[in-house]
């Protein structure tokens, strides 16, 4: 998980939140570093999860570290 992930998730403490959705694609390239369409991320406490379309998978699978 990149630094990036690692800050927001610091933050949910504070904000007592359990989990955060990201649908807009330009967040979601902040992120994860990592050039987004047609995707959401699903940030928890223990995870960042990323959704996107099956056309898109292997190339997410192989440019995205963790």
């Amino acid at each position: 998980m990149n630094s990036r992930l690692i800050k927001l998730k610091a933050t949910f403490d504070a904000s007592s939140i359990d989990a955060l959705l990201i649908t807009n694609d330009s967040n979601i390239t902040y992120l994860c570093e990592y050039k987004s369409e047609e995707s959401w991320l699903l940030v928890t406490r223990k995870e960042a999860v990323y959704i996107t379309d099956s056309r898109y998978f292997l190339d997410v699978k192989n440019k995205t570290k963790g």
